[in-house]
């Protein structure tokens, strides 16, 4: 008891607060990680980026899985009925298969920002959080790659090929390339949502890792 009232004299009442933040660890005073992890402020963060990257994921796969057009075209005296869909281009049947997954997992991952971390502390470099640093990593990655195939398989409707012998098409289906560019402009701006998640769960990964070695 004598000493708690020595300390407690040495040092003002927030002095001792500020200090318990404060671990040892092999003889050094180090942060403890609940100071340098993701605070509140990072969290909310987090959480609003995770539900762009829900709502232009989801917007760009209802887009792309909507879209048909259907014209017909006469010849001499006949009528040909030609239909445009998705499904006719393996680009944009890629890319709608990678947003329906990155919307999932967006989904979960809102739901463990809003839940699981509120009643289980996410501890730098644990198992848990190197996990949810690999998923937002193999999220971003698919959907650049979806993103690149479906924008070329757009520029060569759109232009042609002469190498290829490719006619342009989207003079014919004028509105279903536009529709498929506004899904593509979806789909980055989901990418860019999820590139940023994942600088947020690397920081979440690697902060402190020198502190808890």
């Amino acid at each position: 008891m004598g000493d708690d009232r020595q300390i407690e004299l040495a040092f003002p009442r927030h002095e001792l607060q500020t200090a318990s933040a404060y671990v040892t660890h092999n003889g050094e005073c180090l942060k403890s990680p609940s100071v340098l992890g993701a605070g509140t402020a990072l969290g909310r963060t987090e959480l609003a980026i995770r539900g762009i990257a829900l709502v232009s994921s989801l917007a760009a796969l209802i887009f792309l899985a909507t879209d048909r057009q259907t014209r017909s075209f006469s010849v001499y005296t006949s009528v040909i009925v030609q239909q445009a869909a998705y499904s006719d281009m393996k680009a944009l049947v890629y890319s709608v298969v990678t947003l329906g997954i990155a919307a999932v997992h967006s989904a979960v991952q809102i739901l463990r920002c809003l839940f699981v971390a509120s009643s289980m502390k996410i501890t730098p470099s644990s198992t848990f959080a190197w996990t949810i640093f690999l998923l937002d990593q193999i999220m971003t990655y698919l959907i650049l790659s979806s993103a690149a195939a479906a924008a070329q398989a757009a520029w060569l409707s759109e232009q042609g090929s002469d190498a290829f012998s490719w006619p342009k098409v989207c003079y014919l289906f004028e509105k279903f390339c536009k529709q498929v560019g506004a899904g593509i402009v979806a789909l980055f701006l989901a990418f860019i949502s999820l590139a940023s998640i994942s600088a947020i769960s690397a920081f979440n990964v690697f902060a402190n890792i020198d502190l808890i070695e």
